[in-house]
C-alpha cells in the first residue's frame, strides 16, 4: 500500500481526483487481519486506524461492501474508511464477510454480529468506546447493516465466530441503497433471482418465511438503531422508495432516522468519484451527531 501526505490525499478526494489506491500517512493499515474462521471459511478483516491515542474512547465503523451476495471485497469503501479515520480518529473495518457460495443466509449476518463482538473485544488495546458502533454499507452490504440493526439481541444469528463474552448490538447503520425487501426486490431485479435463490436457500414461493426473516424493512422494531438511508433516484435495480418506507418506520418506533434522495444517480453511483465525498459530507453530521463527538480547537477526538 502506497501512502502519501495527509493533506495530499484530503484534497485528491475532496476534488475528486483520488483514484489511485493510496493512504495518507497518518494512519496505520492492517491487511487480512483473521477475525475467525468458521467451517474452514476464513473471515478477514482490514483496519484503519490514527496511533494517537483520543481523548474519549473513538467510535467504530464497519464496512460491508456490496457485489449481490456472490462477489465483492472488503476494499470497496477504502476512501471512506480512510477518511473517517483520518479526520475523525474513527477505528475503521472492512470485512470480507462469507458470500452465497460460501455459505447461506444467515451466515454473512452472524459474520457482522462477529465483527461487532470483536469490535469491542478490541475496546481497551484501540480505545473503542462500546456504545458508538456504526455499519455501513451498500446494496447487499447495506442490507446487512440494515438486517444487524433490526435483530439487534436476536440471539439466532450470532453464528460460531467466537468473542461471545461481548454484545452484538450495533448504535447507528448507514445504508447505500440497500436491499430492505427481498420480495419487492425480485419484481424489480428479475435477473438477480438466481444469486437471491442462492443466498437465501430457495424460491419466495419455496421459502417465503426465509424471505420475510431477511427482509429489514419487515422487521424493524424497537431494538433498531438510528439509520441514514441514502439512496439514487434513478436506481432501477433497488427503487428508492423502500429506503423511504425504513425511515418511516424507524422514525414511527422514535428511532431517530434520516433519509437523502440523490437526483440523477443510478445504484452504484455512491462509491464514484466525486460522489464518494458528496456522500461523506451528508454522512459526517449524522455520525458527529448521533456519537456526540467534538472537537478541542480544531482537532476531532
Amino acid at each position: 500500500m502506497k501512502f502519501i501526505d495527509d493533506q495530499q490525499f484530503m484534497e485528491l478526494l475532496q476534488n475528486g481526483f483520488l483514484t489511485d489506491e493510496v493512504l495518507p500517512k497518518s494512519l496505520t493499515f492492517i491487511e487480512d487481519q483473521l477475525l475467525t474462521t468458521v467451517n474452514g471459511k476464513d473471515i478477514l478483516l482490514d483496519i484503519y486506524y490514527r496511533e494517537k491515542s483520543p481523548v474519549l474512547d473513538r467510535p467504530a465503523v464497519i464496512f460491508l461492501h456490496g457485489g449481490g451476495f456472490w462477489s465483492g471485497d472488503k476494499r470497496q469503501f477504502w476512501r471512506q474508511a480512510a477518511f473517517l479515520a483520518l479526520k475523525y480518529n474513527i477505528f475503521a473495518i472492512s470485512v470480507n464477510y462469507r458470500l452465497s457460495g460460501d455459505a447461506p443466509f444467515p451466515a454473512a449476518l452472524s459474520d457482522v454480529k462477529c465483527v461487532i463482538r470483536w469490535v469491542r473485544s478490541m475496546g481497551s488495546t484501540y480505545h473503542i468506546h462500546p456504545q458508538k458502533i456504526a455499519l455501513m454499507g451498500g446494496s447487499p452490504g447495506g442490507h446487512l447493516a440494515a438486517l444487524a440493526g433490526v435483530t439487534n439481541g436476536v440471539q439466532a444469528y450470532e453464528g460460531g465466530g467466537g468473542y461471545d463474552d461481548f454484545a452484538s448490538n450495533v448504535n447507528l447503520a448507514i445504508i447505500f441503497n440497500g436491499i430492505l425487501d427481498f420480495f419487492s426486490y425480485l419484481e424489480t431485479a428479475p435477473s438477480e433471482k438466481n444469486y437471491v435463490r442462492q443466498y437465501l436457500g430457495g424460491t419466495p414461493e419455496e421459502i417465503p418465511e426465509i424471505y420475510r426473516e431477511a427482509s429489514p424493512l419487515l422487521r424493524v422494531g424497537p431494538a433498531a438503531p438510528p439509520m441514514l438511508l441514502l439512496h439514487g433516484k434513478d436506481d432501477l435495480v433497488i427503487p428508492w422508495g423502500k429506503s423511504a418506507q425504513m425511515a418511516e418506520k424507524l422514525n414511527k418506533q422514535g428511532i431517530s432516522s434520516e433519509i437523502e434522495i440523490y437526483e440523477g444517480k443510478g445504484h452504484g453511483w455512491f462509491n464514484q468519484l466525486p460522489d464518494v465525498m458528496k456522500t461523506l459530507k451528508r454522512i459526517e453530521p449524522f455520525i458527529v451527531r448521533q456519537f456526540c463527538l467534538y472537537k478541542e480547537g480544531q482537532q476531532w477526538l
